[in-house]
């Protein structure tokens, strides 16, 4: 028998090659709309774990510096973990999605907190300043450009673009007994060299008691009570976040704006002035900080 004209049995070789090779396109299209499509969806629950992590980190860390400055003058060291990436555990048939990890920086000179005499402000409690955060990168946060994870004076914030939540309150308390008030109050410093670190590796915060104390203010000018006042600069733009804590803490507590506290401020600056303290508590310590 003779083969048609035009087609070989070479011809078939090649038709079984084309057909080959479409299936193989084929596999790979629908392959990279999986990519395309579903990858970022395991990758934003990855991320949104971190992002749990990273917030019981820094409250852990939080909890560990409040204990050495609770304990004195001893200096105390702890260390503190800090997870940079997330963890990219979760694949569809082998293919696994791009995670970043973030940076964490120790700036000494950043977010300053004084306690003061309302009406003379160079008669100064207690001050403070200095900052630890990070700062993510990856797809769900836009690169993480905007959110961040700050540690100062004692409080654990999540801040995005200027606005935020407080996580972790800092020691802040006003308690009235028959109108004698006693407030509660911290400064935290931390001391340090200026200091960033990323990678896929965890980083350990270890933070060393350089001299912590409680001081107690009371009797003789006290005892007709003394208006005092909270000044804060937040470098990092976050002032809106430490004033509305205040004031919602002092309206839990029933005190009333106008009559009990003023609050003033704005942009980057605050204050709050508490009237008619008869008593502070402070607890001040300053925490040096090592990224290891």
């Amino acid at each position: 028998m003779k083969h048609l004209r035009g087609f070989s049995k070479d011809d078939e070789g090649i038709s079984g090659a084309v057909t080959a090779t479409l299936i193989i396109a084929t596999i790979t299209l629908v392959f990279t709309g999986i990519y395309a499509v579903v990858v970022p969806v395991w990758v934003e629950n990855t991320e949104t774990n971190h992002m749990q992590k990273v917030s019981n980190d820094f409250t852990n860390m939080k909890k560990n510096i409040d204990t050495q400055v609770a304990q004195g003058a001893s200096a105390l060291v702890m260390s503190s973990t800090i997870t940079l990436r997330p963890d990219p555990t979760n694949n569809f048939f082998g293919i696994g999605g791009k995670v970043f990890s973030g940076t964490l920086t120790v700036d000494p000179y950043s977010e300053r907190f004084n306690l003061t005499n309302a009406e003379n402000t160079y008669e100064v409690y207690g001050s403070c300043q200095g900052a630890i955060y990070f700062q993510p990168k990856n797809q769900k946060y836009a690169d993480g450009a905007s959110i961040r994870f700050i540690y100062s004076n004692g409080a654990v914030l999540k801040a995005q673009t200027k606005a935020g939540v407080m996580i972790t309150a800092p020691i802040f308390n006003l308690v009235d007994e028959a109108g004698n008030r006693t407030l509660y109050f911290s400064t935290i410093r931390l001391y340090g060299e200026p200091t960033s670190i990323s990678g896929s590796k965890a980083v350990s915060v270890e933070t060393r008691t350089l001299n912590a104390l409680i001081e107690e203010y009371e009797g003789g000018v006290w005892d007709s009570k003394v208006n005092v006042t909270i000044n804060a600069t937040s470098n990092m733009g976050y002032a809106s976040v430490y004033k509305s804590f205040y004031e919602e803490r002092l309206k839990v507590l029933g005190f009333a704006s106008g009559k009990d506290y003023i609050s003033t401020g704005s942009g980057d600056n605050f204050g709050v002035t508490i009237k008619n303290v008869t008593r502070v508590m402070l607890y001040s310590g300053t925490i040096e900080v090592v990224l290891r």
